[in-house]
């Protein structure tokens, strides 16, 4: 007769140490998952609603245009301008350097507004490249915005049979002169009015110092700060040609021609 052996039975008292154990440890993974899972979607989160803060952003920010003219360019434009007068180009000279190009200036900048958001604190300033420092605006403009709708150009919407009116941006001349000052002294500027950013800032702006600029800062209602580089060349006949206007901020940059 063959006697059949019996498994022996579990160690209850192993089952009572060892199951809360792995129950804890099932729980404690559980908790660790969801844990994870619920920062990786607060991260996603805040990533969606970060871009889309920086969207309205982009899209209400206002955007100023700014442009140069030294002597030799204002006084082809000039003579383009006034061609009823026929005026000869010594009386041109001294027309311009009268009431434009007095002494001591260099250029002459201006400002548009290409938006209807208001731009405060408006200044501008120009790098040359041949000499490695900036001139800076004789004085600065404190807010700048899009001039009220003008018909300055009419279209007839052949579908709806409507008129648009396509607004003038509005514009401030500025004198620059010659007087230059080393990028330390605007970086002092930087850090004195947009600290903690100046050094960002500073970056961006200098980030191609072959070619001369046109450098406008300001800020928006909320304090955020603006940057506008905009190259310019010089031809052999002391001609300016202008470039692209980028926007330079803490957090984005945009392009424009």
């Amino acid at each position: 007769m063959q006697v059949q052996i019996c498994p022996p039975c579990p160690d209850v008292s192993g089952l009572v140490v060892w199951l809360p154990i792995i129950v804890n440890a099932i729980l404690a993974a559980i908790v660790l998952w969801y844990t994870l899972e619920t920062r990786w979607l607060r991260k996603q989160s805040q990533a969606q609603l970060e871009l889309l803060r920086q969207q309205g952003v982009k899209s209400l920010a206002p955007f100023i245009l700014p442009s140069v003219s030294n002597f030799a360019t204002r006084l082809i434009s000039f003579a383009e301008e006034n061609p009823i007068f026929n005026l000869d180009k010594t009386v041109t000279e001294q027309t311009l350097r009268q009431w434009e190009y007095k002494s001591g200036v260099k250029y002459i900048g201006t400002l548009e507004s290409l938006t209807d958001a208001l731009a405060l604190n408006v200044r501008l300033y120009v790098f040359e490249s041949k000499s490695g420092t900036f001139l800076k605006g004789n004085h600065g403009c404190p807010f700048l915005q899009r001039e009220n709708p003008v018909p300055t150009q009419m279209r007839i919407d052949e579908v709806q049979k409507a008129l648009e009116f396509i607004p003038k941006p509005s514009g401030v001349k500025i004198e620059i002169r010659d007087d230059p000052f080393s990028s330390e002294l605007l970086k002092r500027e930087l850090e004195r009015d947009y600290s903690p950013n100046e050094k960002l800032l500073m970056r961006e702006i200098m980030s191609d110092t072959r070619s001369s600029f046109i450098l406008a800062t300001y800020t928006d209602v909320e304090g955020n700060p603006y940057f506008i580089r905009r190259r310019f060349t010089l031809d052999e006949k002391d001609l300016i040609t202008l470039g692209p206007a980028i926007r330079v901020g803490p957090t984005f940059s945009l392009p424009s021609n």
